[in-house]
């Protein structure tokens, strides 16, 4: 159904308003002139009730002619009323089919609206998916952003320290990284050997596969030597009987062997029980041989043949399953691809596997520098021990000069500076050692705040901002989408505006033409009804010039005196109607008006195909009254 559309009074408006005043004056003319006749109809048949007609000579004949003329003439109209139902037919189709196409276009321009709604529907909420994403995008871009700065900001501290403590003993502070550097180093190498032995083991499972697939090459090279065999030794076996066949003329071999196989249901010759049912198949091929046999029957060869189908049957088993073994391989082979291929990989495989124990070469080699560079770092931290503690004793020594000069006399004057001086060694190496771990603490937290905010940058840089631009574009392409979108919702709206405005148009025309047939219609309904008139003042002339019926004219002047009421009645009613139109003109404020829709033009077009009869049923009537009328003149 179209959608209504309403439009303000227009000057088209104001003529259909005018066209219908005027159908009613046109109506209440001919009521007028219908009245008018049934006054003078009923004049005339008092004046013949009453003696007074004032027809004083009687002409038979002249009234016969007129009344042939009166029916020529009403069939010349009764003529022009079928070609204006024709004309109606043919506008009634044309017009039919204009709504129907118009219809089909409007049903097919909201089917592709519908997928327009859809698309529209489906891109908004995309577009909205999308806006969700890149606000959760954004708030996860400023969490890392504020999460860097914290660890910037942690670094920096731990700089700081670092900074401090270089300063306050720099060679500790440098055999430390160098510990803590080659101990991370040496690790990472430890996890990348253990990576690379495990790729080594998966690539030499595929290279295991592979020789296993490069084996069925082999295979299948050697079945097919084994089926060009087989070949062979059916076609010396066929040569064999197929003599004895002709001879014998009995069934052809290879029929026997498909009979054999449909028998004794053998799909193998390595079935447990194929010898046993090719027995048995053999037996019984024997005994109905014997059982339909001739007096003159040679049993030697006989006995030959079913020798010799025997060994036929055996080696086409043979044969048989070679080459389904061929075939199955080949389908096989086909999946791994050529001999050629396989090798071209098992070269590759083995390729991969040399650079990788190479490289797993190259990271031992480097283990074991990791290691020197370990017990040299170890031998440096023991040397800055000694050199602490010797330096520190030395100082001691210095310090407890005169102390230790009165006890140089002591007897265990030595022992006791050897335990000092270890003592000393004990202290100083506790510190350094204590030192040390602080430090390689303190350097491993500077190392893993450095390693959280390269991953920070890695996580913004390479998977939040990608994302983040991806979205931008995605709606970006998605507002453009949504937009064209937008277009064709109006570009729709403009094509039903168009097709409306094509109907609105379309009935006007349909009402013009219908009010047209409807004013000729008029015509031909009052030029009929005043000949039906003639026609019957002519008959009753003709009737009661004869011998006037006294009661037959009462009854007539009664019913038409009905008739005539009813007329001043329609009248009445038509004037009224004209009165209320008239009244409704002056006091009527602008209005709106719908567009009929197809579905309701289509309805009027079939109702009024069903009510524009009415010349039609008055040519009956007034055939009937004709024949009434000449039945009585007869």
């Amino acid at each position: 159904m179209l959608s209504q559309k309403y439009i303000s009074d227009s000057p088209a408006k104001k003529r259909d308003e005018n066209d219908d005043q005027d159908y009613l004056y046109e109506q209440l003319d001919q009521i007028n002139k219908r009245i008018y006749n049934y006054q003078q109809l009923i004049k005339q048949k008092i004046n013949i009730l009453l003696g007074n007609n004032n027809i004083k000579s009687f002409d038979y004949d002249g009234l016969q002619k007129q009344l042939t003329d009166l029916r020529l003439e009403e069939q010349n109209y009764s003529q022009i009323q079928l070609d204006i139902d024709r004309q109606q037919s043919q506008v009634f189709d044309y017009y039919e089919s204009e709504f129907n196409k118009l219809k089909s276009l409007y049903e097919t321009i909201n089917k592709e609206h519908q997928g327009f709604i859809k698309q529209k529907q489906h891109a908004n909420e995309l577009y909205c998916q999308m806006i969700e994403t890149k606000q959760i995008l954004q708030e996860d871009l400023n969490t890392h952003l504020l999460q860097r700065a914290e660890l910037v900001g942690q670094k920096e501290e731990l700089e700081e320290f670092v900074e401090q403590i270089k300063n306050q003993n720099e060679q500790l502070f440098t055999i430390s990284q160098m510990y803590f550097t080659n101990g991370k180093k040496y690790q990472d190498n430890g996890n990348q050997i253990t990576i690379q032995n495990k790729e080594i083991k998966i690539l030499q499972q595929s290279r295991e596969e592979k020789q296993q697939q490069q084996g069925l090459q082999h295979q299948a090279t050697l079945l097919e030597v084994q089926l060009h065999q087989a070949n062979q030794k059916i076609k010396v076996q066929r040569n064999k009987i197929i003599p004895l066949h002709k001879s014998l003329n009995l069934a052809h071999p290879d029929n026997l062997f498909q009979e054999f196989l449909e028998q004794s249901d053998i799909q193998s010759i390595d079935q447990s029980d194929f010898s046993f049912k090719l027995t048995n198949y053999l037996q019984q091929f024997r005994n109905n041989l014997f059982k339909n046999s001739n007096q003159g029957t040679n049993w030697g060869s006989i006995k030959e043949f079913i020798t010799q189908l025997e060994q036929f049957i055996i080696v086409s088993m043979q044969q048989k399953l070679i080459s389904n073994q061929l075939q199955e391989m080949k389908q096989t082979q086909k999946q791994y691809g050529e001999e050629l291929s396989i090798q071209n990989k098992i070269s590759e495989i083995d390729t991969q596997i040399e650079m990788k124990r190479l490289m797993i070469q190259e990271l031992e080699e480097q283990q074991e520098q990791y290691k020197l560079n370990e017990q040299i770092a170890q031998d440096q931290f023991h040397s800055m021990i000694e050199q602490s503690a010797l330096e520190a004793y030395d100082m001691y020594k210095t310090l407890n000069k005169e102390q230790l000069q009165q006890m140089k006399e002591h007897e265990d004057y030595d022992r006791m500076l050897l335990s000092i001086q270890q003592e000393i060694t004990q202290i100083i190496s506790d510190k350094e050692n204590e030192q040390f771990l602080n430090v390689m603490k303190l350097i491993e937290k500077y190392e893993i705040s450095e390693q959280a905010i390269n991953t920070n940058i890695y996580m913004v840089d390479q998977q939040i901002l990608p994302q983040m631009k991806q979205v931008v574009q995605q709606l970006s392409k998605l507002k453009r989408e949504i937009e064209h979108l937008n277009q064709n919702d109006k570009n729709y709206l403009e094509r039903t505006s168009k097709i409306e405005q094509e109907i609105q148009y379309m009935e006007q025309q349909f009402k013009k033409k219908m009010d047209q047939f409807q004013r000729q219609e008029n015509e031909i309904n009052n030029k009929v009804f005043e000949i039906k008139q003639s026609i019957q003042m002519v008959q009753e002339q003709m009737i009661n010039k004869i011998k006037p019926n006294k009661a037959q004219l009462e009854q007539e002047i009664l019913q038409l005196n009905n008739q005539l009421s009813q007329l001043q009645e329609q009248k009445y009613n038509l004037e009224q109607i004209t009165y209320n139109l008239n009244l409704n003109g002056l006091n009527k404020s602008p209005s709106r008006r719908s567009v009929l829709s197809i579905s309701k033009s289509l309805n009027q077009l079939a109702k009024l195909k069903q009510n524009i009869t009415p010349i039609k049923q008055m040519k009956q009537s007034t055939a009937l009254k004709t024949n009434s009328s000449l039945k009585s003149i007869k």
